[in-house]
This record gives C-alpha cells, sequence and structure tokens, in this order.
C-alpha cells in the first residue's frame, strides 16, 4: 500500500499483476514511459504487465463497497 506521494518500482521477469484501489490517483511509468490513468477516484482496476505490454481487467474497474 502506497500513501500520497510514494514511489515504488517493481520489475519482473515474465508478468505482473497489480490490483490498484484508486485508478484515478495513480501515475504509472511502464518501459520508462508514462501511462494513462486506467479510472477514476476511488476505481478499483486490475492491470496485467508483461516485458512486452500490459492489459487492464475490467472487470475489476468498479468502486469498492
Amino acid at each position: 500500500m502506497l500513501g500520497p506521494g510514494e514511489t515504488i518500482p517493481l520489475e519482473a521477469v515474465s508478468q505482473m499483476y497489480v490490483l490498484v484501489g484508486n485508478a484515478g490517483g495513480l501515475d504509472l511509468i511502464y518501459n520508462g514511459k508514462p501511462l494513462q490513468r486506467f479510472g477514476n477516484s476511488g476505481d478499483v482496476v486490475g492491470l496485467a504487465f508483461t516485458p512486452e505490454s500490459f492489459e487492464v481487467n475490467a472487470s475489476k474497474n468498479q468502486k469498492p463497497q
């Protein structure tokens, strides 16, 4: 869990899955390039990264109850 202003570098050899609990409040850099935001404030989104690409798990794109 990261607080405001905190950063963490992550590396993976084959694949990494990240569950984001506030998609609108997260800035991502993937392979040195900034990515767009994948949701609004409070949206929960799953992101799967490989060395070549990434995908957004839209089924997780919902606000927590």
